[in-house]
């Protein structure tokens, strides 16, 4: 896999704010369960950049190389 395929994986995602709970719903390619980002927690008084580790669990598997052709009713 190409560094540009990862980098488009990466991107695919889903993302819900619930600005009055000040909740987001996540769900990323790499984990498909809707996973929920409290934002009360996170300390916007510090400076810098802040992380949040996601649970990533799902893992295609490539059958383009062996896959065969449909039918054609012929």
């Amino acid at each position: 896999m190409s560094h540009t395929d990862r980098a488009t994986i990466a991107l695919r995602r889903t993302v819900t704010p619930d600005r009055t709970n000040l909740k987001t719903s996540v769900r990323t390619y790499g984990g498909l369960e809707v996973q929920m980002v409290d934002l009360r927690k996170l300390d916007f008084a510090k400076y810098g950049l802040r992380t949040i580790d996601l649970k990533i669990g799902f893992a295609p598997i490539g059958i383009t190389g062996s896959a065969t052709p449909l039918a054609t009713g012929k």
